[in-house]
């Protein structure tokens, strides 16, 4: 089931030939760098989260997640986040997945730093 979005998004399969359709239940545009979040799941086996930014109206970077609780967060540069007085880089969650009942199982986690 993976990158299924990206085998759509490159013509390498059509709309149709797809197992399932993507139906984003969130859509979330975050300040940080012109990323977009959009996540969904069907039924109680697949949960998803694209993750992508756009320059210029055009999508320059892609990340497609199945089965994974996703934390995003804003590193670096920046006045709401920097380097430290110890010298570590400061860093805070801008979107995280959210927690679905109806999920029955344990899934991984993946922190995407941005």
């Amino acid at each position: 089931m993976c990158q299924h979005m990206r085998r759509l998004l490159t013509g390498e399969t059509g709309p149709t030939d797809t197992e399932f359709n993507f139906v984003p239940r969130q859509v979330v545009n975050l300040v940080e760098g012109g990323w977009v979040v959009a996540e969904g799941w069907e039924g109680d086996h697949v949960y998803w989260v694209h993750v992508w930014a756009v320059e210029d109206g055009i999508i320059t970077r892609f990340r497609e997640y199945f089965n994974t609780m996703v934390t995003v967060q804003a590193v670096g540069h920046g006045q709401e986040v920097g380097c430290g007085f110890r010298g570590r880089w400061e860093r805070h969650a801008v979107w995280q997945s959210k927690n679905r009942r109806h999920v029955s199982r344990s899934m991984p986690g993946l922190v995407l730093a941005i």
